[in-house]
């Protein structure tokens, strides 16, 4: 129980949102629906081995509420419904400036701790900053290691 923070990666297409998770519904390898998208995913092989999807987990954050409310806010314009929002190339580099801003100055006040139910601490702390070095180095490979021309980003949190 509480905040867990994703961003998951999946081939560039002309499907929309809903169009993705319709297709994922049932994905099988093999599908001719789906071949634009293979190979697809095994996201619990330990627990869920049958079940495959057209999204690859790329990231994931627990209880960094700093982070999750900068995603609300300049992601999904401020509605925090634990949707699934695509995630730009320039939200990212916005989102890197801000964490290195906060971690050269010492400055939480561009990426403040935000209250929600299970959501963690609200205190700048040693794991507040931490979160924020670790988020430095996440953000920094999603902006390097994405094929921006063939690959698409998401966010979605669950509390």
């Amino acid at each position: 129980m509480g905040l867990d923070m994703y961003i998951f990666k999946v081939k560039k297409t002309s499907h929309s949102l809903k169009e993705l998770n319709s297709l994922e519904v049932g994905a099988k390898p093999g599908d001719p629906a789906l071949a634009e998208f293979e190979p697809l995913h095994r996201p619990y092989p330990d627990t869920a081995p049958d079940y495959y999807s057209l999204f690859k987990q790329t990231a994931y954050w627990r209880k960094f509420n700093a982070l999750h409310q900068w995603f609300v806010t300049h992601v999904q314009c401020g509605i925090d419904n634990c949707g699934t929002y695509e995630v730009s190339q320039d939200s990212l580099f916005e989102c890197l400036e801000t964490l290195e801003a906060t971690h050269a100055l010492k400055d939480p006040s561009k990426m403040p701790p935000t209250q929600g139910f299970f959501w963690g601490s609200t205190t700048v702390d040693d794991s507040y900053w931490n979160n924020v070095e670790n988020s430095i180095k996440i953000i920094s490979g999603l902006i390097d290691y994405t094929d921006w021309n063939s690959e698409r980003l998401f966010y979605q949190s669950s509390w």
